[in-house]
């Protein structure tokens, strides 16, 4: 969740879809493991039906059911808090998710979001998030992505002041990426 970034600031963030592979020296094994999910023979407790390590994330049983490579951690708390809002708050929109098809599928999506450049990026700067496209058009079936939105586009910006009036044509749906780091905007 990206405002529980904040407060786990001392992990270490890397794109795991980057398609660099390095050799890695014997040195380095024990470093490159921490970083890979934990085998959820090490799960020290479940949450949402999936182990959770004694570091908080989830273990490699979410991940395999999620479809996610073994370096992808997350933080099975702000999951579950996630889960929590959409299925028990006030204005909740579901009465139950499948959390790891749900986390599976946005990762199937934002993967397609990243261009060459960014793809081989092992770390994002803030100035690669913004290169990210802030809009894109999706089939809601396959999950592929048909076209992508930047914040200069005319396109985007027309489907952005008159968003209300969208409506979505067959499978294909619009929508705008959940967040921007554009100070200049002019859209908002």
């Amino acid at each position: 969740m990206i405002n529980g970034i904040n407060s786990y600031s001392s992990y270490n963030y890397t794109n795991t879809f980057s398609n660099n592979t390095s050799n890695i020296k014997s040195s380095n094994v024990a470093n490159d493991n921490s970083s890979l999910v934990s085998d959820k023979s090490r799960a020290v407790s479940k949450m949402l039906g999936y182990g959770v390590d004694k570091d908080g994330f989830f273990t490699s049983d979410f991940n395999e059911a999620a479809g996610l490579p073994k370096d992808y951690k997350i933080y099975a708390k702000d999951i579950e808090n996630f889960v929590n809002i959409q299925t028990k708050s006030l204005l909740s929109s579901y009465i139950n998710i499948d959390i790891a098809k749900s986390i599976g599928n946005a990762y199937k999506v934002f993967s397609q979001l990243l261009n060459d450049e960014l793809n081989n990026k092992i770390n994002f700067t803030k100035e690669d998030l913004v290169k990210i496209p802030q809009g894109f058009e999706f089939n809601q079936n396959t999950l592929e992505i048909n076209k992508k939105y930047n914040l200069n586009d005319k396109e985007y910006k027309d489907f952005m002041s008159n968003y209300q009036n969208y409506s979505p044509t067959s499978h294909n749906i619009k929508i705008m990426t959940f967040f921007s780091l554009d100070d200049k905007s002019d859209i908002f």
